[in-house]
């Protein structure tokens, strides 16, 4: 929400005068409906603050929208109250919307649209040559759209400046969510916090993504055996190589370690007590805390359950090539490095 000042001038003879000023609060919203739709809501509200007696009544007299390029804008319903303020004791406010479509939304191309409107108010008691100042807003680059570029068969738009957040389902998958959180936090470079504005970046090229994983989790490195299993397929160990951060992400210590062992060790562990905990891995030193990434033994279940997740994520929420988001664990909260860390199944 934001207040704009219409000022009324009047030019006789190349003189200016002027006549008066009113203020008037703007609310203008941009919704998008999903992530799988090709179309925006705007909604706009307006209600006069302020407006001096010489002006008479203030009407405002249109609502122009733009965006560039390729699209269209409809209007999808009027004004729900009288577009015509009164004087000082008038502040009703006044709601309209409109829809704006891509119009051309070819498979495999995506863009970015501005977004720009303008207001026209109008003075009953002014006449003549008039010189009015009116508002006019833009917003560049605010919405993004695409078509099978970032989602295989399927158009939909996204907030472009938006940072999404990757929820860990901290319920279902507790020891890896405790995992991810307790790196987030310790690790210098506290990949994907948001307190400490450090998103990740989708890293979305495949054969990146598996040197990333080779370097931090290769096939010759084994296990943990004080691990806990718990399978996903007949015949596999049900313990993974887990690493933070993410194979897919731009911070995966893939980039920046010669091998997974430079990065934390650590294992997970269902005690007889009904909790997991995860320990340093004694077959390496204890952390310095200085590290880049994290190498953990952990349930094949929780891993693959929670990694599947951010895939899901990628796509509901469109994530581009080097696009920031952020992850957050509900719940998970007094986890120290002592034991390193206790959570409840």
């Amino acid at each position: 929400m934001f207040a704009v000042l219409i000022s009324v001038d009047r030019i006789d003879n190349g003189k200016v005068t002027h006549i008066g000023d009113a203020t008037f609060l703007v609310r203008h919203e941009t919704k998008l409906a999903n992530s799988y739709k090709n179309t925006m809501r705007e909604v706009l509200a307006v209600s006069a603050l302020t407006i001096d007696s010489t002006l008479g009544t203030v009407t405002l007299d249109s609502w122009n929208s733009d965006c560039a390029p390729n699209c269209k804008v409809e209007y999808s319903s009027s004004f729900d109250g009288a577009t015509t303020w009164t004087g000082l004791s008038d502040h009703h406010w006044a709601a309209a919307s409109k829809t704006t479509t891509w119009t051309k939304p070819d498979e495999g191309t995506e863009q970015n649209f501005d977004r720009k409107f303008w207001l026209d108010f109008k003075p009953s008691a002014a006449t003549g040559s008039l010189k009015i100042t009116q508002p006019t807003v833009t917003y560049f680059d605010q919405v993004r759209c695409d078509n099978s570029v970032y989602v295989n068969n399927s158009t939909g738009c996204v907030f472009k400046k938006h940072i999404p957040k990757f929820t860990l389902n901290t319920a279902k998958y507790p020891v890896a969510a405790a995992y991810y959180w307790l790196l987030r936090e310790q690790l210098p470079s506290h990949p994907g916090s948001e307190k400490e504005r450090k998103p990740l970046h989708r890293e979305i090229n495949d054969s990146v993504r598996q040197g990333n994983r080779n370097t931090i989790c290769p096939t010759s490195w084994e296990t943990n055996s004080k691990a806990t299993p718990e399978a996903t397929k007949p015949g596999t160990s049900g313990v993974d190589c887990d690493e933070f951060p993410f194979a897919a992400t731009k911070e995966s210590g893939g980039q920046f370690v010669k091998n997974g062992d430079e990065c934390v060790q650590l294992y997970a562990q269902k005690n007889t007590d009904g909790k997991w905990r995860l320990y340093f891995d004694e077959r390496y030193p204890d952390p310095t805390w200085k590290e880049v990434c994290g190498r953990a033994s952990m349930s094949a279940k929780q891993n693959q359950g929670l990694g599947g997740r951010l895939g899901n994520f990628y796509t509901k929420a469109r994530v581009a090539d080097d696009d920031a988001f952020y992850i957050e664990a509900p719940g998970l909260e007094g986890c120290t490095i002592g034991e390193v860390c206790e959570v409840r199944p």
